[in-house]
């Protein structure tokens, strides 16, 4: 893992973009990832009598950044705060669509369109549509706020223009382990894309040979746990699409502080990850022992 030099000018997205879709070979060998996915299997395997009967336990990149993995006892409540990142996804979908020009029209034109569809019966499952149609002006004006500032800080990292064909936006990866049920993996990227071609070129054929590229936006600055919160979301695409490519890199970026860290899609990123995981899981087993 190692810090990008960016320019000390900005804009900075072209150096983003550049080292996010460079071309990449893939760096992990098959029998590399049956031993990865293999031991995290086993690992798990382990855990599973003491977590019988436990649900809804996900294990994600803030769960690595504390050590432990938390069941969602409480229950969920949109806020500024939650609603944020979905949000500021749709906005900059609409705007690397060419439906908006600035993230501050695709976030309002996006919470009007909540409302409008909370208030007509079509809420989509899972989004914070009715509770934006509930909120007041006051509330409804925090979260745009909020939402307005995460979007820009994920529409301005990238140099939009120079992905060779559209990237998936916000479409985060889960993975479940057949031995633990209640247990889910997530790995959460803002931005999936392919690398280039070697050479440059762009044959069709090859697009689903080359090995994808994910960008992650993290808030605060990166800590001690920043390897593996960067390798989570590698892990659960390798657990998710067992057929696809290993992602070639995850490319972190912590706007607060202006810093990115490149992380290198390799065995030894993948076992440190499998090694945070079963950390984590373990120490919710040990808890459910002495509850």
């Amino acid at each position: 893992m190692t810090a990008l030099p960016l320019p000390l000018v900005l804009p900075r997205a072209g150096a983003l973009t550049g080292t996010l879709v460079a071309p990449a070979d893939d760096l992990v060998d098959p029998a590399e990832r049956r031993a990865v996915v293999g031991r995290l299997e086993q690992g798990l395997a382990q855990l599973a009598p003491a977590l019988e009967g436990r649900h809804d336990l996900r294990i994600d990149r803030y769960v690595l950044a504390s050590g432990a993995a938390e069941a969602d006892d409480a229950p969920f409540q949109w806020s500024p705060r939650t609603a944020r990142r979905l949000l500021g996804l749709d906005a900059v979908r609409a705007c690397a669509r060419g439906r908006c020009r600035t993230p501050a029209e695709a976030v309002a034109a996006t919470i009007d369109q909540a409302v409008r569809d909370a208030s007509e019966g079509r809420a989509r499952p899972r989004s914070p549509d009715g509770w934006l149609a509930a909120a007041g002006p006051g509330v409804r004006a925090v979260a745009r706020a909020e939402a307005v500032t995460w979007a820009t800080q994920l529409w301005t990292t990238l140099d939009w223009r120079r992905f060779a064909g559209p990237p998936s936006i916000g479409r985060d990866e889960w993975w479940r382990a057949r031995a633990v049920p209640g247990l889910a993996l997530q790995g959460r990227a803002e931005v999936r894309a392919l690398t280039a071609a070697p050479g440059g070129g762009e044959p069709d054929e090859s697009a689903s040979l080359r090995p994808s590229a994910l960008l992650t936006l993290l808030a605060g600055t990166p800590g001690p746990t920043a390897r593996v919160e960067l390798g989570l979301p590698a892990l659960v695409d390798v657990l998710a699409h067992p057929a696809r490519p290993t992602p070639a890199r995850v490319v972190g970026w912590w706007p607060a502080c202006g810093r990115a860290v490149l992380l290198p899609v390799d065995r030894g990123a993948l076992e440190d990850t499998v090694d945070a995981v079963l950390g984590a899981a373990g120490a919710l087993a040990e808890r459910a022992a002495i509850a």
